[in-house]
């Protein structure tokens, strides 16, 4: 479990914020987007691949909420359980997203809330 400060205009408060690994189908899965803001729906499978641009992206995460244009890199999440970074979306999914295990793995992992 990670502690991270929020600070607001005139005070700070303190959000417990919980990395979760095992996540099964079907299961509550929300983002916050910039274009689209908060919408949820239910993951539709763990492990998605897709080809962008030249580059192929493995071991995604797939679920039914709405994202479009604008929404990339906002956080994916259950309650406090912080479940990835939303990446994009196409016909078959209306959002696919890297795991937060591989964007730990791979650059580290810091939440921010604002």
């Amino acid at each position: 479990m990670t502690f991270d400060h929020v600070k607001e205009p005139d005070f700070i408060i303190q959000i417990k914020v919980r990395f979760f690994f095992n996540i099964r189908f079907g299961e509550a899965v929300c983002k916050s987007g910039n274009y689209s803001g908060a919408t949820c729906g239910t993951l539709q499978t763990r492990n998605f691949s897709i080809d962008i641009e030249g580059s192929t992206f493995f071991n995604l995460r797939a679920a039914s909420t709405f994202m479009w244009t604008g929404d990339s890199g906002g956080t994916v999440y259950a309650d406090t359980v912080l479940k990835g970074v939303a990446m994009g979306f196409n016909a078959n999914y209306p959002m696919y997203y890297s795991h937060v295990g591989n964007v730990n793995r791979v650059l580290g992992l810091t939440p921010i809330f604002k």
